[in-house]
């Protein structure tokens, strides 16, 4: 009884965590998909919440961001390089 809690209360968390992506050919007014990502860094970090991941697409992004928002204990906000991470430069992060 004590696994299917545990697995609900798991499956339950992470329906809650959101994954945006963010590339140079991108546009912000896209919901931020894989399929439709932001343009910038700063879009995605003003929407995030504890537990989301922002995926960064290879390319160069010439932008300021300021975080916002900060996760919580076991819910942490990430940012990844999605790709070849050789290929993502970021000024003023």
């Amino acid at each position: 009884m004590k696994k299917i809690l545990f697995l609900f209360l798991l499956i339950f968390y992470f329906s809650f965590c959101e994954n945006y992506y963010v590339s140079p050919s991108g546009d912000d007014k896209n919901p931020g998909t894989k399929e439709k990502p932001f343009r910038t860094i700063q879009k995605a970090a003003g929407i995030v919440n504890p537990g989301d991941t922002i995926f960064i697409l290879p390319g160069e992004y010439d932008e300021k961001v300021d975080i916002l928002r900060s996760g919580e204990k076991d819910k942490y906000i990430k940012f990844k390089g999605e790709g070849n991470r050789e290929e993502i430069k970021v000024k003023g992060f």
